[in-house]
């Protein structure tokens, strides 16, 4: 996928607590247009998870999904990309 094509989709991670500044840095920065945000906690594995439904380029995808993949606590990140249509619902 070439850097500058948009995409849009969730990026969903996984960590202990500690990370919030990262995340917070990622969903106030211009680099991705974050359109929703949900936080859970998983009582049964002890973890936090966050989704964030975003729209930006591809290489604004991949910074972010670097810096947090070297951030410290965070056990998993993930990046689902929505199928690309012209037209369709919504």
């Amino acid at each position: 996928m070439k850097d500058d094509e948009v995409i849009e989709g969730h990026l969903v991670v996984y960590y202990q607590h500690g990370v919030e500044a990262k995340l917070l840095e990622i969903r106030h920065s211009h680099n991705l247009e974050i359109t929703s945000y949900n936080h859970s906690c998983l009582t049964h594995s002890h973890t936090c998870v966050d989704v964030l439904h975003a729209l930006g380029k591809a290489v604004n995808f991949r910074t972010a999904i670097d810096l947090l993949r070297n951030t410290p606590n965070v056990d998993k990140v993930t990046f689902i990309s929505a199928p690309m249509r012209e037209e369709g619902c919504c």
